[in-house]
């Protein structure tokens, strides 16, 4: 009897010591999720990026369990495990609900810039065709030619990218103009897209469209 506890007494620990090996695996899933979500979402995020929010969430959950294993010493290893366990699921259950958070955040400032920008844009076309008494005139997409008419008297200098960095649209005919974002993917609209009767839209991908002087499609609500 003396002999089976004593078996049980040392496979018990080996076998706790051996839940500890789920740490660097948690990670390493946790990792691979932010890497695969990083990937997938339009556009996707700069792998540096994703690369600080892994090691941010490694070095954080290293310290949180340093400053625990020396701060308490366990009875048993699986109680360590348990700790580190705990502290993981908690870097899951923050990382799932931060970092989209923060994304959101950063495609609103994109988004927001967009839209200074685009305001820029029209109110030297509208300055310039105060004293001309006409619209530039530009074929779709030469926005090199709006810059010629427009800089430096009307705009220091003419914003040529939105917020996430793909190239803004621009046509006039020389009686009305349309400038256009693309949103956050760099593409026209497709036809899964909602826009409310206002012109309002609900997603960071939606085009965004200014003609003659205000916004006719633009975001509106939260934004996904």
């Amino acid at each position: 009897m003396a002999d089976f506890e004593s078996s049980v007494g040392t496979f018990a620990p080996r076998r706790a010591h051996r839940l500890l090996l789920l740490v660097p695996l948690a990670l390493l899933l946790f990792a691979a999720g932010v890497l695969r979500w990083t990937s997938l979402r339009c556009p996707a995020l700069d792998d540096s990026l994703a690369a600080v929010l892994v090691a941010a969430a490694a070095t954080l959950d290293a310290l949180v369990l340093a400053v625990v294993f020396l701060w308490r010493r366990f009875d048993a290893p699986w109680h360590a495990a348990v700790v580190a366990a705990a502290v993981l699921g908690a870097t899951f259950v923050v990382g799932g609900l931060g970092i989209p958070g923060l994304v959101n955040g950063l495609d609103r400032r994109s988004q927001m810039r967009t839209m200074g920008d685009m305001r820029t844009i029209a109110t030297a076309i509208e300055s310039r065709a105060l004293e001309r008494r006409e619209h530039a005139v530009a074929r779709p997409d030469d926005i090199d030619a709006l810059a010629r008419e427009l800089e430096p008297t009307y705009v220091k200098a003419l914003p040529r990218l939105d917020g996430w960095g793909n190239p803004i649209h621009f046509e006039s005919d020389g009686r009305s103009y349309t400038i256009t974002s693309y949103g956050c993917c760099g593409e026209p609209d497709g036809a899964d897209i909602h826009v409310a009767p206002n012109g309002g839209t609900t997603t960071f991908s939606a085009d965004i469209v200014f003609t003659n002087g205000s916004f006719v499609k633009f975001p509106d609500g939260t934004q996904l």
